[in-house]
């Protein structure tokens, strides 16, 4: 619809002093950062800790000055990749530059058509009264959006940013940064050129990059189906990476990864287990841990592939009764794990390698579901950053109290959840959860 002009009002809106503005320039933001959320987390106390695990992240130096361990990670996908031959960074290039030369009241129009910025917002007080969208006369107040801001009758000396609940509230940086930003991410630029090129530091980054990879692990939670069925192979794998001391002599399980692969279909589960102690160990209770989220992922009437290093009485008390174990000296690629294998020993050790005593296995996880969800819809430049727009708009549409922010750092503290996201707002379409699974976790 036509924007209303608003030529004078008595309390002078400003992007500083409506809801959900940008802070860009503004003093108190000098000390904040994107790693902060706009709103209280309400975790349990494990949780909370959790949630630290990004923010006790410990730079390292680098050839070229000081990084953090995360940026240095790289989540290439390989399952598909012979099928996207041709490259279309080119044509991802020329888009991106087409956007970033758009005015200001022409880029917001697009960050809604996208889904980025929310179409429609309603009064935080009347939840009911939908706001209408209005454009100051001096686009000086709002020069980000182009002078586009909320205004309400219920509520007439409230003003609501156009970057209310979207990714881009209360950054210290212009909108047209962090599209930059997800486009380097998408095409996974060298971290030092990103922070030259767009000048941003290396904690905002790092902080921006987590709350992508959050929304990997929401989008996997909304569209990853079980996998298998009846008369369908699944191979399961379990691998251990871990450190060595110089001198060789000792080694520490840093996390077990558990693969689950669906080698016809190329759709792939993986997640990190944090080893038992000594003092605990047992061979059942190990694999009852490791394979916890079979449940979750693995349709009960799927032929398991496994091998003999794999507790087979614990996948059938899950409910798994086809196993067929295979010895790895037996094994062909038609009857055994060995593509998931593979995988788990080619892949995943390369893409922590130097970093994984220096990570979280929160901040592992999360890369493990950003490399899942690379191999599902981020095999090309172009195709990557379509579908992370794509499932960052399908989370912005969602209205929760929490708001999208908070939600996105709930994810990031704990990505090993099944999150079920429910709307607070009855009118909207709740998103359904996967057949065959009970909802676990609500954000």
């Amino acid at each position: 619809s036509t924007p209303g002009k608003v030529a004078a009002i008595s309390v002078r809106p400003t992007e500083f002093n409506s809801i959900g503005g940008l802070q860009v320039g503004s003093d108190k933001d000098k000390k904040r950062t994107i790693s902060e959320p706009t709103a209280v987390v309400d975790l349990t106390k494990d949780d909370a800790n959790k949630q630290s695990a990004d923010s006790r992240e410990i730079s390292f130096s680098k050839i070229q000055g000081k990084t953090f361990p995360s940026l240095v990670v790289l989540a290439r996908p390989s399952l598909r990749v012979a099928e996207k031959a041709v490259t279309d960074r080119p044509q991802l290039d020329a888009k991106v530059k087409n956007v970033l030369i758009h005015p200001a009241p022409k880029f917001t129009e697009w960050l809604i058509q996208q889904g980025l910025i929310k179409s429609e917002q309603t009064c935080q007080i009347h939840n009911n009264k939908p706001l209408k969208l209005g454009m100051y006369s001096d686009t000086s107040k709002f020069p980000y959006s182009g002078g586009y801001f909320w205004i309400s009758d219920c509520c007439p000396t409230r003003f609501t940013s156009v970057f209310h609940g979207s990714l881009f509230e209360g950054s210290p940086h212009p909108p047209s940064v962090i599209l930059k930003l997800i486009y380097h991410w998408a095409c996974q630029t060298n971290v030092s050129n990103v922070v030259n090129w767009v000048k941003v530091d290396n904690v905002y980054l790092k902080n921006l990059y987590t709350l992508l990879r959050s929304v990997c692990t929401l989008a996997l939670c909304r569209h990853m189906n079980l996998l298998g069925g009846p008369k369908r192979a699944i191979e399961i794998g379990v691998i251990s990476l871990g450190t060595t001391t110089q001198d060789g002599q000792q080694r520490q399980v840093k996390v077990e990864v558990l693969g689950v692969l669906d080698w016809e279909a190329k759709i792939l589960r993986l997640r990190a287990v944090e080893p038992l102690l000594d003092a605990e160990k047992s061979y059942k209770k190990r694999f009852s841990k490791i394979l916890e989220p079979l449940g979750d992922w693995v349709h009960k009437d799927s032929i398991i592939l496994t091998d003999l290093t794999v507790d087979k009485g614990t996948l059938n008390a899950m409910g798994y009764k086809t196993v067929i174990q295979v010895p790895t000296s037996e094994q062909t690629a038609k009857n055994s794990n060995a593509n998931v294998m593979d995988y788990l020993r080619r892949i995943v050790p390369r893409m922590f390698q130097n970093t994984l005593s220096l990570l979280s296995r929160q901040i592992i996880q999360q890369f493990l579901n950003e490399l899942v969800w690379r191999e599902m819809y981020g095999n090309s430049p172009g195709t990557t950053f379509d579908n992370i727009v794509k499932h960052l708009s399908e989370e912005a549409k969602i209205e929760t109290k929490e708001g999208l922010m908070t939600r996105l750092h709930k994810a990031a503290a704990d990505p090993f959840k099944q999150w079920e996201i429910v709307s607070d707002i009855p009118a909207l379409a709740k998103v359904p959860a996967k057949r065959g699974r009970k909802p676990k976790d609500y954000c």
